[in-house]
């Protein structure tokens, strides 16, 4: 169950946005797989169009995105695989969440959304963390993503953090 409405992600994106940035209008809010894709008009003379990603659940910030967002863009071929990572960690409990996601960021400088990238990443973590246990965070995360592993990338991802 989503935790985060269209109001509260539009001003989720205002106030990101509002840090680096004056003249802010909401162009748009649509909720797509659990993601809310808020789209907004930036500027008072030079107006640029912005997209920031929200997850519905966390109210996470996943990704900001300068142009347009089509079904060919990695940030949305990459959310699936991210949300379901996100999931799979969240249902374990909030403590080992936020424990992988420290250690990604200690050992290699990246967040969850850099995992669809560099799987291995979150490969190792997980090893080093959970040992051969891994493998039933690995089947949990396969089974959040039953509808988007028939994308090759998605597939790739999830064959690199299952080795």
């Amino acid at each position: 169950m989503q935790s985060v409405d269209k109001k509260k992600a539009e001003k989720i994106a205002i106030n990101f946005l509002e840090q680096y940035n004056s003249a802010i209008t909401i162009e748009s809010a649509l909720l797509e797989d659990e993601i809310w894709i808020v789209t907004v008009q930036m500027g008072l003379v030079n107006k640029q169009t912005r997209r920031v990603l929200i997850d519905t659940n966390s109210g996470q910030i996943l990704r900001y995105a300068d142009k347009e967002l089509t079904e060919d863009n990695p940030t949305i071929k990459q959310s699936p695989i991210v949300m379901a990572v996100e999931k799979a960690l969240r249902e374990m409990g909030l403590p080992t969440y936020e424990v992988i996601v420290q250690k990604l960021y200690e050992d290699y400088h990246c967040y969850l959304p850099d995992c669809y990238e560099y799987p291995e990443y979150l490969n190792k973590v997980l090893k080093e963390i959970f040992g051969d246990n891994y493998k039933y965070l690995v089947e949990s995360i396969k089974t959040h993503l039953k509808e988007a592993s028939v994308q090759k990338p998605v597939t790739n991802s999830l064959n690199t953090i299952s080795k």
